[in-house]
């Protein structure tokens, strides 16, 4: 490792530490609250989803009183003793912070963090993994909290094992979770790229469900804090951001909308939205984040119509510069990897470790091309198939680059495992950029077997 952690990162004093912020007194016993805490990806590059999980518990259990018991947590749980983590048993999230990792109570991790467990988790039913495990055992008094941190595509966020979680699936669970009476109001606050897909014209507003997102349906998330003796990104920054607020300004009874507003100028990078419900986004946060209660269009012109202000991001280098410095701030969650990769490169001073680091750098980019060049062939494939190539590169960039609202969740289930089947185990960071082109393709053609046509003949 190149350098230790400051003094000031591991010794400051934190709205954590016990001396600091006692937990909050009851005030009013009439309902309780509780809260899942999910974070949906593993491997060392995703430090951050799991810290920013951990820190969120950290501020629910110490600040907002929640007794481990109304926490459902769903982490893998690879990260904190992870051979690549040069402070074994500790995760940070932000600088000059302290361990938040501490005393979680982790309730599912491995291969039980998966998509099914999740919706079986805050439907309040118990088969599979949930029947011995916690879920929601919340009633029509108690106000809900839900807090999601991984990667994203459109009309979906991604699991460490499994398939992904479709926004479908998780309205229909909302649904039934408002039949049920399993909640008085629920509050979503979603990290990923493209996170806005999964509420945007699908979460009603009579509800009682009020929904923040890291990002609008078609831009990205953004990873913050790179750290050179973790070598890893410690935070997102939308996510950072809430928990910081709240931290700054808890028991000032500040409302969700104003949080909302407060973390949507602090968050640079993206555009945080909201949806659903807006009738009680003048309530506090704590109503939420503290235990105790204190009171169907023209497709293709759609298509084209969202990618008239595309522009190709540059900051990436698709051939390797030895010079490139990414930024240590913020970068695309798409990005991270490489640029972990490339700041590893930098750091190095023995010439070994400068050769590694970039012939690991050129693999990943090399990567990054070639499925780059799959999707590129596979827009020309089923658009030839279909006859209609001839409108130019108006229309292949709009199947593309496009961003519409899924609606053909069949037709996307199918090609998303399709790719996984003919073409890769599973989609990376990188290549779920592409599900919106996948979703483009699904709305415009409807024709799901000559999508698997296509990744037959060009990844076999």
């Amino acid at each position: 490792m190149k350098s230790v952690l400051s003094t000031a990162f591991l010794l400051s004093s934190c709205v954590f530490g016990e001396t600091e912020i006692p937990t909050q007194k009851v005030v009013n016993a009439t309902s309780s609250n509780w809260a899942v805490l999910v974070a949906g990806s593993n491997g060392y590059y995703n430090y951050r989803h799991q810290s920013d999980v951990c820190h969120s518990y950290q501020i629910l259990t110490k600040l907002g009183g929640f007794p481990e018991e109304n926490v459902i947590v769903m982490i893998y749980n690879d990260i904190v003793n992870n051979s690549e983590n040069p402070i074994p048993g500790k995760l940070f999230n932000e600088p000059g912070g302290v361990d938040v990792y501490g005393d979680i109570k982790v309730s599912y991790s491995g291969d039980q963090v998966t998509a099914q467990n999740f919706l079986n988790v805050i439907q309040g039913i118990k088969e599979g993994d949930t029947k011995n495990g916690p879920v929601l055992e919340s009633k029509k008094g108690d106000n809900v909290f839900i807090y999601y941190s991984d990667h994203g595509a459109t009309g979906l966020v991604a699991m460490p094992t499994g398939d992904p979680l479709y926004a479908t699936d998780l309205m229909k669970a909302l649904n039934n979770m408002n039949k049920k009476q399993m909640y008085n109001q629920l509050v979503f606050y979603l990290e990923a790229c493209e996170s806005g897909s999964m509420f945007n014209g699908i979460l009603p507003n009579n509800t009682n469900i009020f929904a923040t997102t890291a990002a609008t349906p078609n831009q990205p998330s953004y990873a913050f804090y790179y750290n050179e003796t973790l070598e890893t990104y410690m935070a997102d920054e939308y996510s950072v951001r809430w928990m910081q607020d709240s931290t700054k300004n808890w028991d000032s009874q500040e409302s969700l909308l104003q949080q909302y507003k407060d973390v949507a100028a602090a968050t640079k990078e993206s555009q945080p939205q909201k949806y659903g419900d807006e009738a009680f986004d003048n309530e506090p946060i704590e109503d939420f984040e503290a235990y105790q209660d204190r009171k169907g269009k023209d497709t293709l012109k759609l298509l084209r119509n969202s990618v008239k202000n595309f522009v190709l991001d540059e900051s990436i280098p698709r051939v390797f510069d030895r010079k490139w410095v990414p930024s240590k701030e913020a970068v695309s969650s798409r990005d991270v990897k490489l640029a972990t990769l490339q700041h590893r490169y930098l750091g190095s001073s023995r010439i070994e470790d400068k050769i590694y680091w970039a012939s690991l750098v050129e693999q990943e980019i090399e990567y990054r091309l070639e499925v780059d060049l799959l999707f590129d062939e596979l827009v020309k494939f089923v658009t030839g198939y279909v006859n209609i190539g001839g409108n130019g590169d108006d229309f292949i960039n709009a199947i593309k680059y496009g961003h519409i609202l899924p609606t053909n969740w069949e037709c996307l289930k199918y090609v998303y495992s399709s790719y996984e089947a003919h073409c890769e185990d599973r989609f990376s960071d990188y290549s779920l950029k592409y599900v919106n082109t996948l979703v483009n393709l699904c709305e415009t053609f409807d024709n799901q077997e000559i999508v698997e046509e296509g990744f037959k003949a060009i990844c076999q």
